[in-house]
Protein backbone atom coordinates (compact mmCIF):
# COMPACT_ATOMS: atom_id res chain seq x y z
CA UNK A 1 0.00 0.00 0.00
CA UNK A 2 2.82 2.74 1.18
CA UNK A 3 4.28 1.84 -2.67
CA UNK A 4 0.53 2.53 -4.04
CA UNK A 5 0.90 5.99 -2.35
CA UNK A 6 4.57 6.71 -3.28
CA UNK A 7 3.32 6.25 -7.13
CA UNK A 8 0.74 8.72 -7.00
CA UNK A 9 3.17 11.01 -5.09
CA UNK A 10 5.08 10.89 -8.31
CA UNK A 11 2.43 10.95 -10.83
CA UNK A 12 1.24 14.17 -9.70
CA UNK A 13 4.64 15.49 -8.90
CA UNK A 14 5.01 15.14 -13.01
CA UNK A 15 2.03 16.10 -13.38
CA UNK A 16 3.19 19.46 -11.40
CA UNK A 17 6.00 19.76 -13.08
CA UNK A 18 4.40 19.76 -16.78
CA UNK A 19 2.03 22.15 -15.76
CA UNK A 20 4.38 24.61 -14.10
CA UNK A 21 6.62 24.46 -17.52
CA UNK A 22 3.81 25.63 -19.45
CA UNK A 23 2.77 28.18 -17.27
CA UNK A 24 6.14 29.24 -16.42
CA UNK A 25 5.42 29.46 -12.44
CA UNK A 26 8.27 28.87 -10.99
CA UNK A 27 7.01 29.48 -7.06
CA UNK A 28 3.68 27.45 -7.42
CA UNK A 29 5.94 24.34 -8.78
CA UNK A 30 8.09 25.10 -5.52
CA UNK A 31 5.64 25.56 -3.27
CA UNK A 32 3.84 22.19 -4.88
CA UNK A 33 7.33 20.52 -4.20
CA UNK A 34 7.28 21.57 -0.51
CA UNK A 35 4.00 20.55 0.06
CA UNK A 36 4.72 17.09 -2.05
CA UNK A 37 7.61 16.26 0.24
CA UNK A 38 5.60 16.70 3.42
CA UNK A 39 3.22 14.49 2.12
CA UNK A 40 5.65 12.08 1.23
CA UNK A 41 6.82 11.93 4.53
CA UNK A 42 3.89 11.48 6.37
CA UNK A 43 2.55 8.97 4.22
CA UNK A 44 6.28 7.11 4.67
CA UNK A 45 6.00 7.83 8.56
CA UNK A 46 2.08 6.65 9.09
CA UNK A 47 2.61 3.63 6.77
CA UNK A 48 6.29 2.27 7.57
Amino acid sequence: MKDTFLDIALVLFGIAMLVAMRQKSLLKFIIFVVILALARELIIRFYA
